[in-house]
Parts: structure tokens; sequence; C-alpha cells
């Protein structure tokens, strides 16, 4: 059909990403974890049950590297949740990750989804973009040629490529 052509700048990801706040507490943000979990997992025909043991068991992942010490890396607990959130190896229903399920979601865009990702990906963030606090010279510069350079890479289908 006819319309605008949805981007970033137009998406429902955006919107409700300009109206979050990162969560304060690890609670919150498994509380916004598993609401997310419930919207996308039913829109499969799911159980909520399913979201529900899905976010017992990252908890669960978490406790254990928190012993390990996301402290130790000068994470606050719930900047560390949310790393180990976003990088678990634990599948969950479909024997898909929670960043991949995460992903989808970006894709599909619905706000009903948006808003607790919004939360999620702030949550993310707050640990990761760390502007104006402190100089750092990253990625470290390659003392044999003096190159600075990072790479990252992704799998988009090329049905969204357009988006970006």
């Amino acid at each position: 059909g006819g319309g605008t052509t949805r981007t970033f700048a137009n998406s429902e990801f955006k919107r409700a990403y300009d109206a979050a706040e990162a969560a304060d507490t690890d609670y919150t943000l498994l509380q916004e974890t598993d609401r997310f979990l419930c919207v996308y997992l039913g829109r499969e025909g799911r159980p909520a049950d399913q979201a529900k043991q899905f976010v017992g068991k990252l908890r669960q992942e978490g406790h254990k590297a928190a012993q390990g010490g996301w402290l130790d890396e000068g994470l606050t607990d719930v900047e560390g949740c949310a790393q180990r959130l976003w990088s678990s190896t634990t599948p969950g229903p479909g024997s898909r990750e929670l960043c991949s399920m995460i992903n989808d979601a970006l894709r599909r865009d619905e706000a009903a989804m948006m808003r607790h990702v919004a939360v999620f990906v702030r949550t993310l963030n707050a640990g990761l973009v760390r502007r104006g606090l402190k100089q750092v010279q990253w990625p470290p510069r390659r003392e044999s040629d003096g190159v600075t350079a990072t790479f990252r890479g992704a799998i988009v289908p090329v049905e969204f490529l357009q988006f970006y």
C-alpha cells in the first residue's frame, strides 16, 4: 500500500526511545524484559508462562555472572544486567536468544513491543555510551601502524536494509 516509507526517524521505536528512561534496578529491567517477551511470544501464539520461564533462566544466568563481578567491570547492577541479558546465549522459546528476539521486534516496529524494548535499549546504552565522562582512546591505537578502527557486523534481512 501507499503511505509514508518507514524509516528510523518515524519509527515506533524512536518514539518509544525518546520517551523512555533507563531502568533504575535490575528488577525493573527484568520486568520490562518479561513484558516484552509476553507480547513478542504472544504474537507467535506462545503462552505467557514461556516468557516467565525464559526470564527466570536469564535471571539465574545473570546472578551467576554477577558473582563473577559485573561490578568489577565498572558497571552498575542494572547496566551489567542489561549487558548480560543482551549477550546471553541461553536459548528461549523457538531456540532463539533474547538479542535475536529484540532485533526481530525492532524490525517489526510494533508500538506494543517498542515501549518495553526502548527501556531495555536505554538501559543497555547507559552502560555502553559514556559521552563526556572520561576521555578514552577506543579502540586502542595499534602501535604497528597507528591505525584506530573498530569493526561491527550485523545480519539484516535484505528487505529491511532501506530502513537503515
